[in-house]
């Protein structure tokens, strides 16, 4: 990984982060206390674009961002796979800050997660099946239900962002060519930047801006730092790596149909509320989501690179392990 686009995007995102969170103080970007959400004073949530900034700047500073090597006008056929990526991601931070701005319909949400997961894959090459109708709807599965994920866990101070640093980093280490590993650690120390200002107590929040920025880049990332690799070991992987917002979005899902709510409904009953309620602190609820992501993320590395059975085994293991970790969390009221 490139040392200097790293250092630039985490120094970016540590100086522009309070610029930016004045900036929606100002036009109005402030989420206000609700009794569904954890926050107890008026915080801007406008932290997506502090995001996207240090991300442009790191990737700039390590040579990432650039046209076709044969001079012709850039497209989605000829653009180098960074570039492609980071206009794709930049998408993904439109699409959340205009729902931050006029809130979409679930179904207009959906809608624009789709169309960028089929541009992408338009552009991304074949999947773990090598059939463009399995890889398609596996691939369409993976970037909205991420990007959806991300949002989800988008729910407590540093939530987010505990969760996918470690994860950004683990797909940077996983990666097999420097370009993609560039990217991911880039994300990672953008996020690392962002999570100064974020972490327990929070003053500024991601928004949906940050929080479809994140998935959406974690899951196009993720998908080709395994198609590059070209394992199956690299694709079981991936689940691993990205574990605790599927695990959250899971099990949301689950224990509100059991309650007979709808699962897109806001509410303090998430795995990071009833952590804070069990260990009697959002800090240490935070601390839990890093350490815990961090974790999975390294087991994830390791295995993707050990071989097919070991990443099968891994998975397994990692699936039964936070089913058993949900089904005690469930046992904690919801306030």
């Amino acid at each position: 990984m490139t040392t200097r686009g790293l250092l630039v995007a985490l120094v970016a995102a540590v100086l522009l982060t309070p610029l930016v969170a004045r900036l929606a103080r100002f036009i109005g970007f402030v989420a206000t206390p609700r009794p569904d959400r954890h926050h107890e004073k008026p915080t801007p949530f406008l932290g997506g674009l502090s995001l996207i900034l240090a991300l442009a700047l790191g990737l700039f500073c390590a040579g990432r961002l650039a046209g076709p090597a044969d001079g012709t006008p850039l497209g989605l056929a000829n653009a180098p796979t960074v570039t492609l990526l980071f206009l794709l991601a930049t998408f993904a931070f439109l699409l959340g800050l205009v729902d931050d701005w006029r809130t979409l319909s679930p179904p207009a949400k959906l809608a624009g997660q789709v169309a960028l997961a089929v541009v992408f894959l338009s552009a991304a090459g074949s999947g773990p099946f090598a059939s463009p109708i399995l890889d398609g709807v596996l691939g369409i599965l993976w970037i909205t239900g991420l990007m959806n994920a991300c949002n989800f866990l988008d729910n407590m101070d540093g939530a987010l962002g505990g969760a996918a640093l470690p994860a950004a980093l683990g797909l940077a280490l996983l990666s097999t060519r420097p370009d993609t590993a560039d990217l991911a650690g880039i994300l990672a120390a953008s996020i690392a930047g962002f999570l100064f200002w974020n972490r327990p107590v929070a003053r500024i929040f991601l928004g949906d801006s940050g929080s479809l920025l994140i998935g959406g880049a974690l899951a196009m990332s993720g998908w080709t730092v395994a198609a590059q690799a070209g394992t199956l070991a690299a694709w079981l992987a991936l689940p691993v790596i990205v574990a605790w917002p599927v695990f959250d979005m899971t099990f949301v899902t689950v224990t509100r149909l059991r309650r007979g709510q709808s699962p897109w409904i806001g509410g303090r009953d998430h795995t990071t509320h009833r952590l804070a309620t069990r260990l009697g602190s959002g800090t240490r609820a935070f601390l839990v989501v890093l350490g815990v992501s961090a974790l999975a993320a390294a087991l994830g590395v390791a295995a993707g690179r050990a071989g097919t059975m070991p990443a099968a085994v891994l998975l397994i293991g990692s699936i039964a392990a936070f089913g058993a970790f949900g089904f005690a969390l469930s046992r904690v009221a919801a306030r």
